[in-house]
């Protein structure tokens, strides 16, 4: 039996909690994994592995689940890939219109509370005395996170989501601290981060989600470094700026 513990990691492999004989755990040895990619999925898939690491799982108290272990699957999943990698070339028409409305409920929803959730950001207090209910903002907005991750997570998969939910924006509030500047900026960088990893991909044959975390890992990395330039020149112009020190009389004596 498994109970999935972390998600596939690299090299295909599942690290899981085992419930089986203690006898039979070893490393090496061969288990047949049964399992739903969806709940709600009728399709039972089976898949060959072999333990590559077990050790005792001290967080169960209970004994429900005594060992921890890494399977590495011998055979592929496309459904495992699909859902961890997403399939950005691979997106039906049906599933177009769910994307394009949710799409269209995340910006409405960011557009109606604009201003109570730039004020409960900014300025917390000024927005409890205004009236603004920090709590129910962060909830709603954690909504609109969820709506976009779902959207989201078809096309790019579950991995590489916080690359283009983070990377982007991180990058364009290190450029810019105009709020709403910095969303468009943040907009532009995710869509130019997915062209350009979806023609590297074509190009070179390798996996989009590749390009699309380094490219964004690099959005991000010019944005701290055009910080850091632009924080020496504000320096700089400021220290030519003051006037030159004058002597004192006890200096002159």
């Amino acid at each position: 039996m498994m109970a999935v513990d972390r998600d596939v990691a690299m090299r295909d492999q599942l690290t899981g909690l085992g419930a089986a004989q203690a006898g039979a755990l070893e490393i090496g040895a061969a288990v047949t994994l049964a399992f739903r990619v969806a709940p709600d999925d009728p399709t039972e898939r089976k898949v060959e592995g072999c333990i590559v690491r077990i050790e005792p799982n001290h967080d169960d108290g209970g004994g429900t689940w005594p060992h921890r272990m890494a399977i590495e699957f011998l055979q592929p999943m496309p459904e495992i890939d699909s859902l961890l990698f997403g399939e950005v070339l691979g997106i039906s028409a049906n599933e177009i219109v769910p994307v394009a409305v949710l799409g269209a409920v995340c910006v409405a929803a960011i557009v109606v509370m604009y201003r109570p959730l730039l004020l409960s950001s900014v300025m917390p207090e000024l927005g409890e005395a205004r009236g603004v209910r920090a709590y129910r903002i962060e909830i709603c907005f954690l909504l609109v996170v969820a709506l976009a991750t779902s959207m989201a997570l078809p096309v790019v998969g579950a991995l590489l989501i916080f690359s283009l939910m983070i990377g982007p924006p991180a990058a364009a509030r290190s450029v810019t601290a105009r709020p709403m500047l910095a969303m468009a900026l943040s907009v532009v960088l995710a869509l130019v981060t997915v062209w350009v990893a979806i023609a590297a991909s074509y190009v070179s044959n390798w996996p989009i989600g590749f390009y699309v975390g380094t490219i964004a890992a690099l959005c991000y990395a010019a944005g701290r470094a055009w910080t850091a330039l632009r924080s020496r020149r504000l320096r700089r112009i400021q220290a030519s700026a003051l006037p030159p020190a004058t002597p004192t009389a006890s200096a002159v004596a």
